[in-house]
């Protein structure tokens, strides 16, 4: 008897090995994962969490403050940590989805599994839409940023054109385990470059963009803003866009 239990015991890691061995050289959407092809699955968590801060902080640095100043400091906070809430649950809500269906990749394969084929194809338009605009957004900073910094008289367009060309070719590179390495430059450029603005706007006298007065300078941030409807409107939903680039990081860690 003692024998038998301590072959049981020992069979058991095997057991275990092998199945989780078959778990990772199998994925329910791309098949089986083999040198011969390329991995969909090696992010890896390290490399998600740096994917997901560099596009979250990415879009919300910009957005943030001007609808601060739309609507004012008390009205964006409180919608700011709604959409807060509402992001996060709706991410632990598609999370248990996508392990109640592993099959599941993007949208509109949820799309599919809910309403059939008119939901996948409504869903998928939705998302390449999404993602026309989102690229837009990205380009159309960059070459307001090449502006900002250069005395160039090469124009905005020539700008944009290059910023779309470089793009293009980032995002043909298949898998996001080999660009990774663009989060880890990306994510502490701007970290740096919102502390260096935020430390010179609060040691700074007179902001460089404010009307020239014969008295002191006065802020004129508000505790509560009175915007008309479409400009309320507007900043709220450049809040929502600060919290729209978790879609981009939608491929599944090992």
């Amino acid at each position: 008897m003692a024998e038998s239990k301590k072959d049981f015991e020992d069979e058991i890691p095997v057991h275990v090995e092998q199945t989780v061995g078959a778990q990772q050289n199998h994925d329910d959407v791309f098949g089986e994962l083999s040198d011969d092809g390329p991995n969909f699955r090696n992010v890896g968590f390290v490399g998600t969490i740096v994917l997901m801060m560099k596009s979250q902080i990415g879009l919300g640095v910009l957005a943030i403050p001007s609808a601060f100043d739309t609507l004012g400091m008390v009205p964006g906070i409180i919608c700011l940590l709604v959409m807060a809430v509402i992001t996060t649950w709706s991410g632990y809500i598609i999370g248990n989805f996508k392990l109640n269906h592993r099959g599941v990749y993007s949208i509109d394969d949820a799309g599919g599994i809910i309403f059939g084929l008119p939901g996948r194809i409504y869903l998928a338009t939705g998302f390449c839409l999404y993602y026309i605009f989102n690229s837009a957004s990205a380009i159309l900073s960059l070459s307001i940023g090449m502006n900002a910094v250069s005395n160039h008289a090469t124009c905005t367009a020539v700008f944009a054109t290059v910023a779309a060309i470089v793009g293009f070719g980032f995002s043909s590179i298949r898998t996001l385990g080999r660009i990774t390495w663009l989060a880890w430059v990306g994510l502490p450029c701007i970290l740096t470059a919102v502390i260096i603005v935020t430390i010179a706007v609060g040691i700074q006298e007179r902001p460089a963009a404010a009307p020239t007065t014969d008295g002191p300078w006065v802020s004129d941030w508000k505790v509560v803003g009175n915007p008309s409807f479409a400009e309320a409107i507007a900043a709220v939903s450049n809040l929502l866009f600060a919290f729209s680039g978790t879609p981009g990081e939608r491929k599944t860690p090992t």
